[in-house]
């Protein structure tokens, strides 16, 4: 899962145009803690599905980018995924499927709350 979520954040991030994302910024993302994005970092590179390369602007950081191969796989895997939703929503109607989308955008506005805290924490100390 934490693999999965790693690839979809840089399929995301060049959809919007950004050529690769930073450790910090993945781990911000994904909310995990740096070492790890970082562990997640290192296997997928050793798979051949992201690469890692020093920032333009700043060579002591890392910029995390999908790889052809990896850009592959998440086109084949999202290719699937609207009938496997479809699938394992079948046995709801759709009053729960609403429901259930409304807690979802609860639970995604209580995360991206923390993450915020936790990043202002991270700064505060480092600061």
């Amino acid at each position: 899962a934490a693999q999965w979520g790693v690839l979809r954040q840089l399929y995301r991030a060049e959809e919007s145009g950004e050529i690769g994302l930073r450790v910090t910024e993945l781990s911000n993302r994904l909310l995990i803690r740096l070492p790890s994005a970082t562990g997640v970092i290192d296997r997928l590179v050793k798979s051949g599905l992201v690469s890692r390369t020093a920032a333009a602007n700043d060579l002591r950081a890392k910029e995390i980018a999908l790889t052809d191969t990896g850009r592959k796989l998440v086109h084949r895997v999202l290719a699937v995924h609207d009938k496997q939703i479809e699938s394992i929503l079948a046995g709801l109607n759709q009053l729960e499927i609403g429901e259930f989308h409304f807690l979802l955008q609860k639970f995604q506005t209580r995360l991206e709350k923390l993450a915020d805290s936790e990043y202002q924490n991270t700064e505060l100390d480092n600061g």
